[in-house]
């Protein structure tokens, strides 16, 4: 199905049709919501040896935006290990959430 007269894409939906109105099919695709604004990471252009640095760097960004977060934790590639005497899991389950990094 075209939107706007744009072919759709088998990685990101048509023109003006979030993920969610076209059901199953790009909920996998890694994304984040920014601004108010969910953006799609339909390619990575940097070569997929570099991904895992990519994402954990964004990882390590959005878990810096709340200080008592960034205190309380510590990551590495797909790990993120919770200091529960500081925090507890489900305020970082949520913060990571509020940007679109859940799975």
């Amino acid at each position: 199905m075209a939107a706007a007269g744009r072919e759709s894409s088998p990685t990101r939906p048509p023109e003006g049709l979030s993920a969610a109105a076209c059901g199953r099919k790009f909920e996998k695709i890694p994304n984040i919501k920014y601004n108010g604004k969910r953006y799609f990471l339909t390619s990575l252009g940097l070569g997929l040896c570099s991904a895992q640095i990519i994402r954990s760097r964004i990882v390590g960004y959005v878990l810096g935006l709340n200080k008592e977060i960034a205190k309380a934790t510590d990551h590495y590639i797909d790990d993120i290990i919770v200091n529960t005497e500081a925090i507890e899991v489900k305020s970082v389950v949520a913060h990571l959430t509020n940007f679109g990094l859940n799975t």
